[in-house]
Parts: structure tokens; C-alpha cells; sequence
């Protein structure tokens, strides 16, 4: 299906006014989306391909439970009486460790994939100050249109927030710059 990425860009920003558009504009842009997908199938699973499956995170305990788990009924110990009785039967620590263990793997994968969102609003974004004939400073972040439709349709929720705010911290960097500028320091 490879579609140009001119006709990908156009499809991109037609889908973005259909989900988001002005009442008017949004039924207009629906009209050209359904016209596009129909005489190009496929051009919306290649604009917004699917993330890839999360996995659970690794399981240092997988083959100790799968061991456990073929252990027969036999092999209990009698009474099911197991450790020391009352709010310790029935409790797995191994369990517990491996959930620990899982979800240290998630935050250190969502903390990296933040990381991401981060080097790639910086690789992006421009940043720039001046001040205008009427004697009015201005600041601004330019992204290009393609790079913006490439983070809304590719990064999570918790990356675009991350995008957002790293961005915001570019401008907010620059009038601190300003400012201190203007105060002789």
C-alpha cells in the first residue's frame, strides 16, 4: 500500500478536522476522509499504524510458578497447614515479588519512553524570540505539521502530555532568558 507521504500528510490533517473540526467543517472533512479511504484502501492503517502490543514486563518467577503449578495435590503438605499459619497460608511471596518486579519494568519503560517524547520535542520544535517594529517582544515554538500529526498519531497519552509540557518549558526557558536579560543579570 505505500502511499506517498504528501497524500499521507493530506489524509492526516483531513482526519484531524473530521474528529475535531467545526460543526460545518468537521461534516465536510468526514465527506473527503470517506472519499479518500475508499479510493485509497488502507491509507488510514499506514497514517496511523498500531502500536506495537505492550508486553506484561519479565517474569524472573515464570518457570518457579509453572513448576508449582505441576506440583500434585499429593506433594501439599497434609492439613493444608504451610508456613506459620493464620495470614501467612496462602501467601505468595513470589507472587507478590514478581508484581513488584513487573511493575518496576513498566515504570522504567514508561519513564523511557517519556525520555523519548522529550529528545523528540527538542529535536523539533524552534523556539524564537524577537521584537517586532511595534516595539513588541514575542516568543514562539514552531513544529512542522508533519512532525505534529507524528506525535499525535503515533505517542501515547502520557507521552503527547510529555511533549506538550517539554515544549512549554522551551518557551518558558526563553522568556526566563529574556527576563533576566532585561534585569542587567
Amino acid at each position: 500500500m505505500n502511499y506517498e507521504q504528501r497524500l499521507i500528510d493530506r489524509y492526516k490533517g483531513v482526519h484531524a478536522l473530521a474528529e475535531g473540526g467545526v460543526p460545518g467543517e468537521r461534516d465536510n472533512a468526514r465527506n473527503i476522509r470517506d472519499k479518500m479511504r475508499a479510493q485509497h484502501p488502507g491509507i488510514h492503517e499506514e497514517a496511523y499504524p498500531p502500536p506495537p502490543p505492550q508486553s506484561a514486563g519479565f517474569d524472573p518467577f515464570a518457570s518457579w510458578r509453572t513448576a508449582q503449578e505441576q506440583e500434585s495435590p499429593e506433594e501439599a503438605p497434609q492439613g493444608g497447614a504451610r508456613g506459620r499459619g493464620g495470614f501467612w497460608d496462602g501467601l505468595r511471596w513470589q507472587d507478590m515479588a514478581g508484581d513488584v518486579l513487573g511493575w518496576a519494568a513498566k515504570t522504567a519503560q514508561e519513564m523511557s519512553s517519556l525520555g523519548t517524547a522529550r529528545a523528540y520535542a527538542e529535536s523539533v520544535t524552534e523556539v524564537q524570540a524577537k521584537v517586532l517594529p511595534s516595539q513588541k517582544w514575542q516568543v514562539s515554538a514552531r513544529i512542522n505539521l508533519r512532525d505534529l500529526y507524528a506525535v499525535g498519531g503515533t505517542m501515547n497519552e502520557a507521552q503527547r502530555v510529555e511533549f506538550a509540557r517539554y515544549v512549554a518549558s522551551m518557551v518558558e526557558a526563553e522568556v526566563l532568558a529574556a527576563l533576566t536579560e532585561a534585569a542587567g543579570g
